[in-house]
């Protein structure tokens, strides 16, 4: 319930949204700034900023904590719980064999955080990259409980991710690998409808999921497993009710069948299988609109943003996002699907980066005809509707609003004063390091925090 209400108490104030002139100055915030280094882990970055928070929204959880406790009280439970509330509770690390394609053997690492388990399941999704690590699953597992907690949503946070290039692997392969990193999760309760669920990430998508799902459905979740369990029990009651079975064999067996029993059923309910994993494709039980739902939230949250006058006012632009310029910096889903909405919302788009290059159109460029030729030749190099950007980085170039939809730490203290865009929406997780934060601020740019988006 605390969870809720300081992520709550958090957004409920306006000047969180825009971190410009707007936001209170504190000695704690100046202090933990001057003392970050700036390649800090991201797990590091994460409980800094959580700090910050803490001490913004410390006096309001008391004053709203129902307890007729005296003050010195209430600041012990608050403290308490915001220090409970800090680390993880359980991180889960595998490394399994893999045989590929050519025969050769690698070992595969893997990775689950479950950030809080106040309330259950636990919600994430899972990755695959070479950048999957212990931080960094860590980090995403806190930022996956503030965003439910924001919206009320009733599970805690956690992330997954296995640490491998998904374009160095066929289609069988990757089949292998998510289907056996399913049975580690569920073998250690890290999968489960109402354990832990899953949903896609960076180089996931429904196909993986429908594995994760279909792998779950027929192995723990299997129906006949618990069935014949079930038959199993009732026949040795029936051998119990002969005085020399039960003095041969004893209770300890019957004690072991009814943990079996117990195990199964440790909220692998068996008609809910498949709701081991969200995301799936709509033909294992998935729903429509759950592809585009991410990038549909950066749209609403900057147009929500943009329509407030005090707001566009503060950063010297019109409300609305009608004729607003933007540029994207990653073309996956976020990005596709937040560059689609705010072009129909009347935004243009006059940039896109991406990890193999960059493209200009001070005209704007079509999201549609941009993704058909990605799809046709796997890349956004060589769109011929927009040029090649060949100047340092995108990011730098003249905009309304600027989308980073890519990796986190993208916009560090190293370039932070170059970026002219009046509006950072953060489309990814994290994009924005704590020092480049204050940078920011002194160039008179707002960011969008990504946790209210997403």
């Amino acid at each position: 319930m605390l969870v809720r209400l300081f992520c709550n108490s958090f957004m409920q104030k306006p000047n969180i949204l825009c971190r410009r002139s707007l936001l209170p100055v504190t000695k704690f915030a100046n202090r933990w700034y001057s003392n970050e280094q700036e390649d800090v882990r991201f797990h590091l970055m994460v409980e800094g900023y959580y700090d910050k928070a803490s001490v913004l929204v410390e006096q309001k959880l008391m004053s709203e904590l129902q307890s007729k406790a005296p003050d010195n009280e209430k600041a012990k439970i608050v403290k308490g719980t915001l220090n409970i509330i800090r680390p993880p509770t359980h991180i889960f690390e595998v490394n399994f064999p893999h045989k590929a394609d050519d025969g050769t053997f690698k070992i595969i690492q893997g990775f689950r955080a479950q950030h809080s388990v106040h309330r259950r399941p636990t919600k994430g999704g899972i990755r695959y990259s070479m950048d999957v690590c212990r931080d960094e699953v860590m980090a995403l597992a806190a930022l996956m409980t503030y965003k439910c907690a924001v919206v009320d949503v009733p599970f805690g946070g956690a992330k997954g991710g296995i640490r491998i290039n998904p374009k160095n692997h066929s289609q069988a392969e990757l089949e292998r690998i998510t289907r056996r990193f399913a049975l580690e999760l569920a073998k250690q309760g890290f999968l489960g409808p109402g354990t832990d669920v899953p949903a896609p990430d960076m180089g996931t998508g429904p196909r993986e999921m429908s594995w994760i799902a279909d792998t779950y459905a027929n192995t723990v979740g299997k129906p006949n497993f618990t069935t014949h369990l079930c038959f199993i029990y009732k026949r040795i009651i029936n051998l119990f009710s002969h005085t020399t079975f039960l003095c041969c064999v004893g209770h300890s067996f019957v004690l072991l069948v009814i943990k079996l029993l117990h195990l199964c059923n440790l909220g692998h309910n068996d008609l809910h299988a498949h709701a081991c994993v969200t995301g799936k494709s709509i033909a294992m039980g998935g729903i429509h609109g759950r592809i585009s739902a991410t990038g549909r939230g950066v749209c609403h949250g900057i147009d929500n943003f943009l329509k407030n006058p005090k707001y566009a006012d503060a950063i010297g632009l019109s409300p609305g996002l009608k004729d607003k310029t933007f540029i994207v910096q990653g073309f996956g889903n976020v990005g596709l699907h937040t560059m689609r909405y705010l072009v129909r919302a009347g935004a243009k788009c006059i940039g896109v980066a991406e990890i193999d290059g960059q493209i200009f159109n001070p005209d704007g460029i079509d999201p549609r005809e941009l993704e058909d030729w990605q799809i046709a030749n796997g890349t956004i190099v060589g769109f011929p509707r927009a040029k090649a950007y060949t100047k340092d980085s995108l990011l730098f170039e003249d905009c309304d609003i600027l989308i980073p939809a890519a990796n986190e730490k993208q916009i560090h203290s190293g370039n932070a004063d170059k970026i002219r865009a009046k509006l950072i929406g953060e489309g990814a997780n994290g994009p924005t390091t704590p020092k480049a934060d204050k940078v920011s601020i002194f160039f008179s740019e707002s960011i969008f925090c990504f946790i209210y988006q997403l």
